[in-house]
């Protein structure tokens, strides 16, 4: 384990724009510690001619030639991970520059479990920005039974931490992180870090399949049956800021995003 470093779990499978863009952006970094990109190609067409792009970044990749899941490609990224933090993103999602600085400075003041708000931007097929939302929940961790008010891309949690609570279950699959942070909030209390440091995409054009939560119904029953919880809608972050029940939590965070669509693009 190395101090002070935040390793980054990054699954990916012919994505190879998205990829190169969100390492990009994890390069760009205002954290003057290290980072530890820990991308697994999940049986996907070979990442090399990304990986070959010059950036100061450190990065542990591991191709798979059989897909494994999203889940599980996830999970073998934790066990090759160094770092003594481990933290998410997506490869379609977006760390902003100041992202990881804002995390460290909560978890070197010994908060093993935080969290930032984020931003939601929906995009089109054509990655033209039609709309954007923030997501920021007050007292966040108390809704955890009944609404998953943390977004991955948002999370750190100290690699310890990880591992007293059993890693990733990959039964869960779709609700994984949810199912991670209701196992950890039982031994620590997830910390809010206001303020939106992460972009989380939604494609416009459904290429998420959270877009279509109903699909998913089949792993939110074994999230329910597994932690107990009472019967639960088919729902999805974006739906999460129209919910009239969660308007009274809702907050106004502050936003760093300057809407440039190079954090999309990549730097060149």
């Amino acid at each position: 384990m190395e101090k002070s470093t935040f390793s980054v779990i990054i699954p990916t499978k012919n994505r190879l724009p998205d990829l190169s863009a969100c390492l990009d952006a994890l390069a760009h970094q205002t954290y003057e510690g290290v980072i530890e990109a820990c991308v697994v190609n999940d049986g996907g067409e070979s990442i090399q001619s990304v990986l070959d792009k010059p950036r100061n970044l450190r990065v542990n990749a591991l191709e798979l030639r059989d897909p494994v899941g999203q889940v599980k490609a996830r999970q073998l990224a934790i066990e090759r991970a160094n770092g003594e933090w481990i933290a998410f993103c997506d490869d379609d999602d977006r760390w902003l520059p100041q992202h990881a600085e804002r995390l460290a400075q909560a978890l070197l003041n010994g908060m093993n479990f935080v969290y930032t708000d984020a931003e939601m931007v929906a995009r089109d097929a054509s990655g033209v920005v039609r709309e954007r939302r923030t997501f920021a929940f007050q007292h966040g961790e108390r809704l955890l039974l009944h609404y998953n008010t943390l977004l991955a891309t948002a999370v750190a949690v100290h690699s310890s931490l990880l591992e007293r609570a059993g890693g990733l279950d990959v039964n869960m699959e779709h609700y994984w992180d949810w199912d991670l942070w209701l196992r950890l909030a039982r031994l620590i209390s997830p910390v809010r870090i206001p303020g939106c440091s992460v972009l989380y995409q939604i494609s416009l054009a459904g290429h998420n399949q959270s877009s279509r939560p109903e699909s998913m119904r089949s792993s939110l029953e074994r999230l329910i049956e597994k932690h107990h919880l009472p019967d639960l809608p088919s729902s999805n972050f974006w739906r999460m800021t129209e919910v009239a029940e969660l308007a009274k939590y809702r907050d106004s965070p502050e936003v760093f995003w300057d809407g440039s669509l190079e954090i999309w693009q990549g730097w060149h």
